[in-house]
């Protein structure tokens, strides 16, 4: 994935990436999330960049994201500060705004308080682990440089794939991990590929659950991410439980939550989309 999240400097604090094409007519919003971290990370200073990693980003997909059509990043650095950095960067395609987003950076030495966990009530769902025989291979992710294993081996009372032991909502649980090693040691690479994972199994495999409603379209519109504050240290090489919920839905939205576990049970990431939905009998 190094390859295609490459950006080149083009100006002050500019840079250029051109998607890659994959098995859909528009980019996928992770990919241009994680691009638009590397280059707020490119801005960083030396030291900065050495000592804070990605703390949240908010993120908003303005229009979609054609590949192979260059996209220009512009970054703007809102504040530099000795616990908190922030920077916005706005993506642009054809002379057109298709994403944005504000990022911040927190230091991983600034602070006394920095790896004690004070409280943390979220226990990673009781479900088998990524070996299980009952999983399976998602093939809508065949072209993504990412393996994604779906369990869905119960059924509810519309016949409908559920989890066991979970609530018997619109509801979806994978296991992802990268196709190829990720070889750097770098929190930010590696924080960058649960980033990239993040906008996989929202939308895409939760809404289909609905059992009478035909869903003919639906993309990310807001997709907002918080990194647990916690000594915790990411490998994306590992296989990690992304455990998505859909909290509400009509005819034109839908909003979502996303947990990110560790193999551990480690609460690693937390994730809020929301997403424009179409169906077969109301378009926007």
């Amino acid at each position: 994935m190094d390859d295609a999240l490459s950006l080149e400097v083009i100006g002050p604090d500019l840079y250029e990436n051109i998607p890659p094409s994959r098995s859909r007519p528009s980019v996928y919003g992770g990919h241009t999330v994680s691009v638009a971290i590397k280059a707020a990370l490119l801005t960083l200073s030396q030291e900065s960049a050495s000592d804070k990693v990605i703390n949240s980003v908010q993120s908003s997909f303005v229009r979609p994201v054609r590949p192979l059509t260059s996209v220009t990043y512009k970054v703007y650095n809102k504040k530099d500060g000795a616990l908190f950095s922030h920077r916005s960067v706005s993506a642009v395609q054809e002379g057109k705004l298709v994403f944005t987003c504000l990022v911040s950076f927190k230091s991983a030495t600034g602070d006394s308080q920095t790896g004690k966990l004070i409280y943390n009530n979220q226990e990673k769902p009781s479900i088998p682990g990524p070996d299980h025989p009952d999983y399976i291979l998602s093939k809508n992710h065949e072209s993504y440089p990412i393996i994604v294993k779906l369990l869905w081996p119960h059924k509810n009372e519309a016949g409908l794939p559920t989890l066991p032991t979970l609530p018997k909502v619109p509801r979806s649980c994978a296991w992802i991990k990268p196709k190829k090693a990720v070889t750097s040691q770098d929190q930010n690479d590696n924080r960058i590929w649960i980033l990239y994972e993040s906008d996989t199994i929202l939308s895409s495999q939760i809404l289909p659950q609905f059992p009478d409603v035909k869903f003919t379209f639906y993309t990310s519109l807001d997709h907002s991410v918080w990194f647990s504050d916690s000594p915790y240290k990411i490998d994306a090489n590992d296989w990690y439980l992304y455990d998505a919920c859909c909290l509400s839905s009509n005819s034109h939205t839908s909003l979502n939550t996303l947990r990110v576990y560790s193999k551990d049970g480690e609460l690693v990431a937390t994730a809020v989309q929301q997403a424009y939905i179409q169906t077969a009998t109301a378009k926007l």
